[in-house]
């Protein structure tokens, strides 16, 4: 009869061997789980091309952009039958100068990401292009709201001749609906008022509380109209409110202090444009044996104003 031999875990004749904490059946690797989705990181949008008119056919090469304006003056009066003293009216054109500035960021990748992503099912190339062309158009948003100092060029939100008035009140929660209305009834008024009616906003922009407070806010007991709808609805200039995330915490040439301001606007080309050229990809350069870089260029003039008097910017909201 054969001799039984009891399982030991262990070959016959071998020693006996020990799982510790750092052996075992199964490596960490074996036991983890990756999701392929790559979960990018929102950013904020950029709205600069949905909330102004864009002036696009400026050629690459030029590196200054001068637009002209006229203005009338003189009037007429009585005179006599023979009388030759006739008042004399003319009209005087000036000259605005702005830069057209070059930006351009770069992308560079090496063959083997390029062969890494694709095995892995991530277009390199693709994510990388996205990304320049987010960084242009960063750029660009800020240079037109803000402008660019040290680049010569204008913003919208701080130009220096557009209209101005400060606040009485802010826009704010605890603000009753009737100061809001006033607040809100100056960025209509002010331009007509100004401007004998030869200039009128029709487009409205918030600081994005401020936009909140009179969407929710009723504008009277009793009802559920808003003080913003009921703004809208009865002005007779303004039409359309955005809020716009670049309005808040502005510090303005001469001020010390930041703050939120509003905006209200002739949305139209006639009245003022952002010179920007578009984005261009430049060939692709090889800088050595596996690295490639690829190259992107914009121009931009910031926002050139022909009719100051149709902005108004109202502060301290």
């Amino acid at each position: 009869m054969p001799k039984l031999i009891p399982f030991t875990g262990q070959a016959p004749g071998d020693s006996l061997a020990r799982l510790d904490s750092n052996e075992g059946m199964f490596f960490a690797r074996e036991l983890e789980r990756i999701n392929p989705m790559v979960f990018e990181e929102r950013k904020p949008a950029l709205n600069f091309l949905d909330l102004m008119p864009v002036k696009s056919d400026i050629p690459m090469h030029v590196e200054q952009y001068t637009f002209r304006t006229g203005k009338g003056f003189g009037e007429a009066s009585f005179i006599g039958d023979y009388g030759s003293d006739f008042p004399v009216v003319n009209k005087a054109l000036e000259e605005t100068s702005t830069p057209y500035r070059l930006i351009g960021v770069a992308v560079e990748y090496s063959v083997l990401e390029l062969q890494a992503a694709a095995a892995l099912g991530r277009p390199l190339d693709s994510q990388l292009i996205l990304e320049a062309r987010r960084a242009i158009e960063e750029k660009v948003n800020s240079v037109a709201w803000y402008g660019d100092q040290g680049a010569g060029l204008r913003g919208l939100i701080n130009h220096p001749e557009i209209l101005s008035l400060a606040a009485a009140n802010s826009i704010a929660s605890g603000t009753t609906a009737a100061n809001n209305l006033i607040e809100l009834n100056k960025l209509a008024n002010t331009i007509p008022n100004s401007t004998e009616q030869a200039e009128a906003a029709d487009f409205a922009i918030l600081p994005p509380d401020s936009y909140q407070e009179v969407s929710q806010q009723r504008n009277a007991d009793g009802t559920d109209t808003s003080t913003l709808s009921y703004f809208l609805g009865t002005n007779g200039y303004i039409s359309e409110a955005a809020p716009v995330r670049e309005l808040r915490n502005v510090t303005l040439p001469g001020e010390s202090s930041a703050a939120d301001v509003a905006l209200a606007y002739k949305r139209d080309a006639s009245c003022f444009e952002l010179l920007y050229s578009g984005i261009q990809q430049l060939e692709i350069m090889r800088k050595g044996p596996m690295h490639y870089c690829v190259s992107f260029v914009a121009k931009v003039g910031g926002v050139a104003v022909y009719r100051p008097k149709s902005i108004f910017r109202l502060t301290g909201v």
